[in-house]
């Protein structure tokens, strides 16, 4: 697989909203403070299994590494969100 620039990134999470517009909240300045706590709260879900896994668990457990991957995951969609409300091109970034 090749590597994703923040630029592609964007226009998945674009294309991930458009489909889902009616159900989410508008893609506006007025909803980036909630996609930051989003984000916040998924860093707390990465944290929470660095204190009860563990290093060694993240990178030696596929079980852990899996779930761990999928949080940090959800910590960049919800940065993604982020600029995206507030109009933040990738060049900027």
């Amino acid at each position: 697989m090749r590597d994703i620039c923040i630029s592609d990134m964007m226009n998945m999470q674009w294309n991930l909203w458009e489909a889902h517009k009616n159900s989410w909240s508008p893609m506006t300045p007025e909803y980036a403070r909630d996609s930051m706590l989003f984000m916040i709260e998924e860093i707390g879900e990465c944290i929470a299994i660095m204190k009860k896994k563990g290093n060694a668990s993240i990178v030696g457990d596929s079980q852990v590494r899996t779930h761990f991957v999928e949080e940090m995951s959800d910590v960049l969609m919800y940065f993604i969100d982020t600029l995206l409300r507030y109009g933040i091109t990738s060049d900027e970034i």
